[in-house]
This record gives C-alpha cells, sequence and structure tokens, in this order.
C-alpha cells in the first residue's frame, strides 16, 4: 500500500502483478504460491481506507486496471467484490455533481467525470461476470447511451459496453435507444459507436436488418430506392448521397477512404442477407471496381465478399465476371493482388482456368 501512489512503486507493482498472474502468457500453467501473492494483495488493497480514492488518479487507475485482469484469472470471487465496490461507492456516486434543474436521466454518474475512471470502467465491463455486467450497464448507461456517445472521453466506454455485451435482449435494447442518432454520432466525430454496433450484430445475429436500413438513412441512401445501389461509395468516401457528385471523377485507387467506412462495408457483407451490400458493389463498372480493388483499405471488401459465407455463388461468378479484362493490373498491384489472390483461392475450377489464362499472358 506505501507504494501505491509512489510513481516508480506504482509501476514495479504492476510489473509483478502481471508476472506473478501470467497476464501475458496464456498457456504457461499458473503457480499456487504467486498465486496466492496476488489475491493476498488484492484483498488488502479492497480493505484499505484509502481505496475509493484509487480510481479517480491516472497512476492508480492503471494499477487498479491490472489487477483486475489479473484476479480475473486468478480469483473471479475477489474480482466480483471489486467490481462490485467500485460500481456501487464510485461509479454511481453523483454527490458532487450539481444536478439542480436537470432530469434523472440527463445527469451523468461519476464514472464519466474523470478520464481514469471512465477507463477503470471500461476495464471492468471487459472483466465482470454476466451479473454485474447487467448491473454496470443498468446503473451507468441506460438512458445515457445517446449523450455518451457524443463525447470525446466517453464514446469508448459505449463501444466497450457494445463489444463485450453477451445477451441479445440487452443489445436490441442498446440498439433501439440509439437508433435515431447515427448521424449526430458521425457528426460528432465517433464513427467507432456505429462500427462497434455493426460488429454486435454480426456477432450476437441480431438487428442486422435494422443496422443497414439506418446506415442507408444516415447518408440519404435508402429513398428512394434507386439511391440504395450508392451505398457502398457513400460508406468508403464517408459522404451522404448529395455530396458523392463532388468526387465522381476521382482515382478510388488512389483516394483515401474511410477506414470504419470500409470496415462498415465487410462487416455488412458477412450479415445473414448482405444482398444491397453486393448489389451496391456489382453496381461499379468494371474500371472504378478494380480501382477500389487496388484500394489500400478496398482491397479488404474483395476479401471479405469473396469468402463470406452469406455471399452466395452467383454473386461471386458476378464479381469474376464483372472484373474480367482486369486481372492483369489487379496482380501487378501491391494491394490488387491480394484481391486476385482472394478470387484465386476462391474460385472453381472453370474459374481457374480461365484466371491462369490471363496470368499466362500477361
Amino acid at each position: 500500500e506505501d507504494y501505491v501512489w509512489d510513481t516508480y512503486g506504482n509501476h514495479i507493482i504492476r510489473t509483478v502483478l502481471k508476472n506473478l498472474s501470467q497476464l501475458e502468457s496464456d498457456n504457461i500453467e499458473l503457480c499456487d504460491e504467486y498465486s496466492s501473492i496476488v489475491k493476498d494483495y488484492g484483498r488488502r488493497l479492497l480493505a484499505w481506507p484509502q481505496f475509493l480514492d484509487l480510481p479517480y488518479s491516472e497512476l492508480t487507475s492503471g494499477l487498479l486496471q491490472i489487477l483486475l485482469k489479473a484476479l480475473q484469472r486468478l480469483d473471479e470471487k475477489l474480482l466480483d467484490a471489486y467490481i462490485h465496490k467500485l460500481l456501487n461507492e464510485c461509479f454511481v456516486n453523483t454527490s458532487n455533481i450539481d444536478y439542480e434543474g436537470q432530469s434523472e436521466s440527463s445527469i451523468l454518474p461519476d464514472a464519466f467525470m474523470s478520464k481514469p475512471v471512465v477507463i477503470l470502467l471500461e476495464i471492468c465491463l471487459e472483466v465482470s461476470s454476466s451479473k454485474l455486467y447487467t448491473q454496470i450497464y443498468a446503473k451507468c448507461f441506460v438512458n445515457k447511451l445517446e449523450r455518451l456517445s457524443f463525447m470525446k472521453n466517453t464514446n469508448f466506454a459505449v463501444q466497450k459496453l457494445l463489444t463485450n455485451c453477451k445477451e441479445k435482449v440487452e443489445f436490441e435494447a442498446m440498439f433501439d435507444e440509439l437508433a435515431e442518432s447515427y448521424t449526430s454520432i458521425l457528426e460528432a466525430g465517433h464513427s467507432g459507436v456505429i462500427l462497434t454496433l455493426g460488429q454486435t450484430c454480426k456477432r450476437l445475429l441480431s438487428k442486422q436488418g435494422s443496422f443497414v436500413q439506418n446506415i442507408m438513412k444516415t447518408y440519404n441512401c435508402y429513398e428512394p430506392e434507386a439511391r440504395q445501389i450508392s451505398i457502398v461509395h457513400c460508406l468508403c468516401k464517408n459522404m451522404k448521397y448529395d455530396d458523392l457528385e463532388n468526387c465522381k471523377n476521382e482515382d478510388l485507387q488512389t483516394a483515401k477512404l474511410n477506414l470504419h467506412g470500409t470496415l462498415m462495408v465487410q462487416i455488412m457483407l458477412e450479415f445473414n442477407k448482405p444482398i444491397k451490400i453486393v448489389n451496391s458493389i456489382l453496381n461499379y463498372d468494371s474500371v472504378d471496381l478494380k480501382k477500389l480493388f487496388c484500394n489500400r483499405m478496398g482491397c479488404h471488401i474483395a476479401d471479405v465478399y469473396v469468402q463470406s459465407k452469406f455471399v452466395g455463388e452467383k454473386s461471386r461468378e458476378k464479381l469474376f465476371k464483372k472484373l474480367q479484362g482486369t486481372y492483369q493490373d489487379l496482380a501487378a498491384d501491391k494491394y490488387g493482388s491480394r484481391t486476385f489472390e482472394a478470387i484465386w483461392n476462391v474460385a472453381s475450377l472453370k474459374n481457374l482456368v480461365f484466371l491462369e489464362s490471363h496470368l499466362y499472358k500477361f
């Protein structure tokens, strides 16, 4: 306890805890003697009168984060005691906040008022049991997701909440709470929240159709229906449909594409029914499609397109035919060669003969 507040001693304690609990070595058998030291340290620190001061300092919050990860491996009961104490005596405390005149739902608890505490909260979401995860969600996040998603220091906590959600019912409530906020979240520059929503839709097999629809509405691609074929381009450029005209002559091969946008395209290609995304990709002419697949970010879209079990064989065949006449250029390009290799790995015997003949000419 004497060294918790010491800059150098604190980091030594962290290293000791990591090594005793083998945090960075999953395949090494844990030693009971070493485990008992970590557990003893954990019990002593939890009983310390100054314990509730620890989350508010970057130095001591960092130590608690390491300790929680160690206890996840060594002592789930003690870990639960830590999270329970932090949740009820630190995270949900609002005693130091002036909330006169504010509605109850607009009041943010202490969990979000200090960066070290926010990061500690994120770790708790990672290591908590299902029961305690639900309690953290209910006490800290319910009816506050929209506001938290707009804020620079808290939108990552929303992402952690989504990433660690294991129950469809809980996720669907989170999804519905954010359903009308995509545009505002993107305008705040926090596209990671939308990306994580999509990733969770994929992982939990839930709300996939609604996610695609919401994305299309956000980029003004939903109505009229003819606009829907532009959704991939909108995402890749992170532009609404009406703004695409400004970049229609841009060379997709060298264009700077949006990372989160291209990742969202990849995620939706692995949804159960990706037909709208498939049609949007096939809407490109051959030259632009080749350039997209020669882009350092766009080439990964091709990887997922040809590998996704939800993209049908006919749709893959259409892509192969669409790219006829471009295979030499793809094979000769640093990023396009990734696309060519991905196609080669899944192509039927008939298509392999065709591809080989093109390479032979090359």
